[in-house]
């Protein structure tokens, strides 16, 4: 059974921002069967509600007038705090930078059953200044979240300026209710090469020294890649600074470019962007694509085995394949396996296995069945602990080797649309894939997600209403919000 809703929308035209003033009134609960509100409905017509968990079944008239909308709340609202969800449109509509407007720490709180509606902007884009390609990590003994972007004058890559941060703290309030602060907007302003614009960020986090590596590339001046491509003239170096205290501080930036051979015989370059991951074994491990000269994109795993020390690559995919993430999993014999899943120019994903620590990589048995994105998209995998079924277990499951994968990415064919959450419990198998938990309707871009242990899950997301490049956001969700959305969604079909 679910709510029906109506709500009354005044809409206010202004040049950038389509904001709607909303009054909301609960009305009879209403059979499911009698709303149409899938997964598939058009996007034209959301508002500002859809950060509250509601979706539009009908859209805005085309003049523009106030309507009354029937809303579809998928499953029944037990605590739905519009206020807070809200304020930030309010403070978009009246033109605030959500990055610098205030030094007291935001808060999410998600207390729904669909907590994936409750979004929080980390990096909003405003004149001037873009945000785009997400970078997470987590830091288990602090319950410490790092957010990276790339801060730009355009969405072009070519405008690319800086990277810039903000430290996140986990809260759990109560059972099954999970916040997070966001600290201050601050750039990373030792990440940078003069003359040289910083991008992808990719961080990777040494557990025995406590050292976090920020690995990124530095582009001379405003060239772009397609540029270095035709010219077979690579113009990206291959970076990293440290820090010791989680961000606070950084090292100065250390160029392996001119240590690593392979980079002489590529076109271009680049990390992630993402995440890395150090193995069980220690191995610290930094995704990587490259153009050969006059030939085709690979990917690739760059790795160090003394904590950092000294790096080196594997060697390349045998497929063609772009910007790529990996993860480690074990099978049920506890054999250690690096997953790697890459972007294509179109058509499916391209997913490979590594049995020897990513050092060369082995497609997969059959095709995957995880659809690309028009002519491509970043995506973000992880691996993690395999659940318990029994919703009365509550064991303890951090300490258990990873052995499912979640992997987050546009879900339609054509567009950066509909930002979809898939599980993966067999991940030697490309045809055991999920279909599609839909975690932001509307606009989606790159994502990056991280475990943070108990069957909880954070995703940074590019997102917005008319372009996925609005805005950085994040969600907190569980495994059990993922099986009850996967559930929703064959329903919807």
């Amino acid at each position: 059974m679910s709510d029906m809703i109506f709500v009354t929308l005044q809409c206010i035209r202004q040049k950038l921002l389509n904001i709607c003033v909303v009054s909301v009134f609960r009305f009879a609960p209403c059979r499911r069967s009698l709303l149409t509100g899938s997964r598939d409905f058009q996007h034209r017509g959301r508002s500002a509600l859809t950060e509250t968990g509601l979706q539009l079944v009908v859209s805005r008239s085309a003049t523009g007038r106030s309507r009354c909308l029937c809303l579809n709340s998928v499953s029944v609202l037990r605590e739905v705090r519009l206020c807070e969800s809200l304020s930030n449109f309010t403070q978009v509509s009246q033109g605030r930078d959500l990055n610098t407007r205030t030094p007291t720490m935001s808060k999410v709180t998600l207390t729904d059953s669909q907590p994936h509606r409750f979004k929080q902007t980390v990096f909003k884009s405003h004149q001037g200044h873009v945000y785009r390609i997400p970078a997470l990590f987590h830091e288990r003994e602090s319950e410490t979240l790092l957010a990276f972007a790339e801060q730009r004058r355009t969405a072009a890559d070519s405008t690319a300026e800086k990277l810039v941060m903000k430290t996140g703290k986990l809260r759990e309030d109560s059972p099954g209710v999970k916040t997070v602060e966001w600290s201050d907007f601050k750039p990373v302003e030792e990440a940078q090469i003069e003359g040289h614009r910083s991008m992808n960020p990719c961080p990777v986090y040494e557990e025995n020294n406590k050292m976090l590596f920020l690995f990124f590339i530095c582009v001379e001046g405003t060239v772009e890649e397609r540029w270095q491509i035709q010219n077979c003239t690579n113009k990206a170096r291959l970076c990293y600074i440290t820090s010791e205290d989680l961000g606070q501080s950084w090292s100065n930036f250390t160029d392996l470019t001119e240590s690593l051979e392979e980079i002489k015989n590529w076109a271009t370059f680049a990390v992630g962007p993402g995440h890395g991951l150090q193995m069980k074994g220690g191995r610290l491990i930094v995704p990587v694509y490259g153009y050969a000269k006059k030939g085709d994109p690979h990917a690739l795993a760059l790795y160090s085995d003394d904590c950092g020390d000294h790096w080196q690559f594997g060697k390349m995919l045998p497929t063609e394949s772009i910007e790529c993430e990996m993860a480690e999993f074990f099978d049920e014999g506890d054999k250690s396996f690096i997953y790697c899943n890459a972007r294509s120019q179109g058509g499916n994903r391209v997913e490979a296995v590594s049995e020897i620590d990513g050092h060369q990589f082995s497609k997969l048995s059959c095709p995957s069945t995880l659809v690309e994105t028009g002519k491509g998209c970043q995506g973000s995998v992880i691996s993690f602990p395999a659940q318990s079924e029994d919703a009365n277990t509550k064991s303890d499951q951090s300490q258990n080797k990873n052995k499912w994968l979640l992997f987050t990415h546009p879900s339609d064919k054509c567009r950066r649309i509909d930002l979809g959450v898939y599980l993966n419990k067999s991940p030697q198998d490309p045809k055991a894939w999920s279909k599609p938990w839909i975690i932001n309707y509307g606009p989606s871009g790159y994502s990056d997600l991280v475990y943070i242990d108990h069957g909880w899950f954070v995703c940074l997301m590019e997102r917005g209403e008319k372009t996925e490049t609005e805005q950085i956001a994040c969600v907190v969700f569980s495994y059990d919000h993922i099986k009850k959305g996967i559930g929703e969604y064959l329903q919807d079909m």
